[in-house]
């Protein structure tokens, strides 16, 4: 793709793609190793006119605006897109601050979160200053960079300002004032509807709720009827689900003034000084590490732990509940491999195995904890990622076959999109890129020995890998990604030969957006859940791929008014079943057989949060500190 970028011709390949939305793919260029560069799916008139003027006033906008600085035009001089600077690795969009494991993995507290909204709250009040409303303020378009909790603002392109207008809106986070208004035909945003998109973000990444999504109202059951009538999770005819924080960690005084806002009672900007003032209140319990507000009399989060561990022994409506580690910190990373239990944890700074299985447990201390390291498990080998966005990010082995950790080794391998690291294990291979080449490791003569998988496109390639099937068989399952297009595969191992099979996963509708991608592998099939955004709503694609690549099951539903599918990663899949944690309890739902069913009790030892993991006929509930296994009585 050939563009011009200050008159002068910039070639744009498919593998220097770091992002793609639903109207634009954003570069970057070798040449030019600050800049990064917006390229629109269909050219636009308007917005043309729209980026001109915006980059006679954006020199009035804070620093951490990643507004346009220059347009691109194509042979004809028709604006295509624009430049603009480039964010480097290791930035999230907000969504993220209310994921528990997100929040733990990089050490960010209550406290934290706060200075992140004191931040935003005044680039907001300096881009009202400037004349300019956000209008369509939601969690995928203000990035934070969790190891100094910098702030960022992108896609500003469709910022309001003077004739030109925000024309679209995110259900979970518009003004009810606007949702009879065709947002195309003319600026409708005011200040105010930012304030009221701030505070329900700010709701949500405190208590990790959404106060209009969470909980259940018997008349007003969608986000749209409830945030119209000013119904909030924590009303008292709303039940309240399990997940998210206790909401008395906020103080009276800041959650009186957040629910001025959500009921629109108060229109004015959120005040500083609320955000200020609830900072200097928060301590931390000795005892758990949360943040809370001082005024409280206890810790609200002790509190809800005791109750929670107390029932973890016992025997539930329809199930038994068993608690087989606890640890004094947080755990990091369990797999199951075989009959073993894998199961890393942060104590005191120091990162620990825990191994379980039916001939017996033990615990051995491995190194310093790592912040926002990655890790996998093969054969008995441990791989860990200590630094999973550098260029080059290493994979450090350790042999757990011993009584003491050794180490084994080390390689690289490559990035996605200048972003994560990509690599995985099934229970006897590491999967890795090099290049433009999948590899294949597995342990002969007590050394690392591999073989080349697949030719694949650089920087532009995802995979994870299946597990090994009783002849010790196993697969890679993933997809490159050509420009915007995502073009999936299925490589099965025989033996010493790879039989790839192009799989063919529905693309996305023109205007909709990836928000995030869940695949679970399983011994007979693949499911691939695939989170957008269209048109202001969310949406959730499934499919379900057989062991020869064919389509076994596809559907598209609307998730805008559940919290069933919000923790995509956290749920198990086996047998085309798919079983998540619910309010209701563990909800197994079998997509192939159109059947579900719900196992009553387990919503007592269970956290919206936490994760599953198949254990042969059993499961496992990973929670923050212990594991607990359920099965049938």
């Amino acid at each position: 793709m050939n563009v011009l970028y200050n008159n002068t011709k910039l070639t744009l390949e498919k593998n220097q793609v770091i992002g793609v939305g639903g109207e634009a793919t954003v570069f970057h260029a070798l040449q030019y190793p600050d800049r990064a560069f917006k390229v629109y799916h269909a050219a636009d008139q308007l917005r043309a006119q729209k980026l001109q003027a915006f980059i006679k006033r954006s020199h009035n906008l804070p620093n951490n605006v990643i507004y346009p600085s220059a347009l691109l035009t194509d042979a004809r001089h028709t604006a295509v897109g624009y430049a603009m600077k480039r964010l480097k690795n290791n930035w999230f969009p907000l969504a993220q601050l209310a994921a528990r494991k997100f929040c733990t993995d990089h050490n960010i507290t209550t406290k934290d979160i706060v200075n992140v909204f004191t931040q935003l709250h005044r680039g907001l009040t300096s881009i009202h200053a400037a004349g300019m409303v956000v209008g369509d303020l939601n969690d995928q378009n203000e990035l934070i960079r969790p190891h100094d909790l910098a702030t960022a603002w992108i896609d500003v392109d469709s910022w309001q300002f003077d004739r030109y207008p925000c024309m679209v809106g995110t259900e979970k986070y518009l003004s009810p004032a606007l949702y009879k208004v065709d947002l195309s035909k003319a600026p409708s945003f005011l200040p105010e509807h930012d304030w009221f998109s701030f505070v329900v973000l700010l709701f949500r990444s405190l208590l990790r709720l959404h106060p209009f999504q969470a909980g259940f109202h018997k008349q007003h059951k969608s986000i749209a009827q409830r945030a119209l009538h000013g119904v909030t999770v924590l009303d008292t005819d709303v039940r309240r689900p399990k997940m998210g924080l206790p909401p008395e960690i906020a103080s009276d005084a800041l959650l009186q003034t957040m629910l001025a806002h959500l009921k629109r009672t108060s229109h004015n900007p959120f005040p500083l000084s609320a955000l200020r003032e609830y900072s200097e209140l928060l301590t931390q319990c000795k005892s758990c590490g949360m943040w809370y507000a001082g005024s409280r009399s206890r810790c609200p989060s002790c509190t809800t732990t005791t109750v929670h561990d107390k029932r973890l022994q016992q025997q539930l409506l329809g199930i038994t509940a068993k608690q087989l580690l606890k640890t004094p910190g947080r755990i990091l990373y369990t797999t199951v491999s075989a009959q073993t239990i894998f199961c890393l944890a942060d104590e005191h700074g120091m990162t620990v195995l825990y191994r379980h299985s039916p001939y017996g447990s033990d615990r051995l201390e491995l190194f310093n904890t790592i912040a926002g390291a990655q890790f996998s498990t093969f054969d008995t080998k441990l791989v860990i990622c200590p630094d999973p966005y550098a260029h080059e990010p290493q994979l450090l082995l350790l042999d757990l076959d011993a009584a003491s950790a050794k180490p084994f080794g080390q390689t690289i391998t490559e990035c996605f999109a200048g972003g994560q690291a990509i690599f995985s294990c099934s229970d006897t291979r590491l999967y890795r890129i090099t290049g433009s080449r999948i590899m294949c490791g597995e342990i002969f003569n007590n050394q690392l020995a591999e073989r080349e998988v697949l030719q694949i496109l650089p920087n532009q390639t995802w995979f994870t890998a299946g597990p090994s099937d009783q002849s010790g068989n196993d697969y890679v399952f993933g997809f490159y990604r050509v420009f915007a297009d995502r073009h999936w595969f299925l490589v099965h191992r025989n033996n010493t030969t790879f039989t790839r099979h192009s799989v063919a996963i529905p693309k996305l509708k023109p205007g909709e957006r990836l928000v995030d991608i869940a695949v679970k592998t399983a011994s007979d099939s693949i499911l691939v859940l695939q989170k957008t955004t269209h048109h202001g709503s969310e949406y959730l694609s499934i499919n379900i791929v057989g062991m020869n690549g064919k389509t076994l099951f596809k559907k598209r539903i609307a998730i805008s008014n559940t919290t069933e599918y919000e923790n995509l990663h956290n749920s198990v899949y086996a047998h085309g079943s798919l079983m998540s944690i619910t309010d209701s309890g563990i909800v197994r739902e079998n997509f192939l057989n159109k059947t579900t069913a719900t196992f009553k009790g387990a919503e007592q030892v269970t956290r919206n949060d936490d994760m599953l993991l198949n254990y042969h006929n059993k499961l496992l509930v990973v929670s923050p500190k212990h594991i607990t296994v359920l099965s049938n009585k």
